[in-house]
């Protein structure tokens, strides 16, 4: 009998997706599920999990967290922002509707600010990073907190019985 390994790629890129979009549906709607802007989190958050994810359920609960990270980032990095990749798509089918090069000047400007912007939202959200890591609150909270319930994984695969 043989014994599947694991999900394949595209189960688990769909996993991915369907987590991406109960996220989203979380943040947006806030009111209800308490998900806010405190409860992204920045590098330093993103390697506690990772290094949770290591200790709790071993090798593949981290690589697990490894491919949920990379969909997310290369989704994210499609989104028409000017400094990621999705922007010089958006300029690129600019120019191309318009027959002409967008000017210079103009592309420089927008990645410029947005590359700040997000380097700034980075910073931001790595303070309630650092603020979970030493246990405080962040200010102006109500006291609740807006911590995410942890993802709930398949049962392990058991190995396959090696051969006789």
């Amino acid at each position: 009998q043989i014994v599947k390994p694991g999900p394949t790629p595209i189960e688990q890129f769909e996993d991915v997706l369907a987590m991406l979009g109960s996220s989203i549906y979380a943040f947006i709607h806030h009111e209800k599920t308490g998900v806010g802007i405190r409860s992204f989190s920045g590098p330093l958050g993103i390697m506690g999990g990772w290094w949770a994810e290591f200790a709790s359920g071993g090798m593949r609960r981290g690589l697990w967290l490894a491919v949920v990270l990379n969909i997310n980032l290369a989704l994210f990095n499609l989104l028409p922002i000017p400094v990621l990749d999705g922007g010089h798509i958006l300029f690129a089918a600019l120019e191309a509707i318009r027959r002409k090069p967008v000017n210079a000047r103009l592309v420089h400007i927008t990645s410029t600010a947005f590359a700040s912007l997000l380097i700034a939202f980075m910073l931001y959200i790595t303070v309630f990073d650092v603020q979970r890591f030493f246990g405080q609150r962040p200010a102006g909270g109500s006291g609740a907190t807006n911590a995410v319930a942890p993802v709930e994984l398949p049962p392990p695969v058991p190995a396959p019985a090696p051969a006789p």
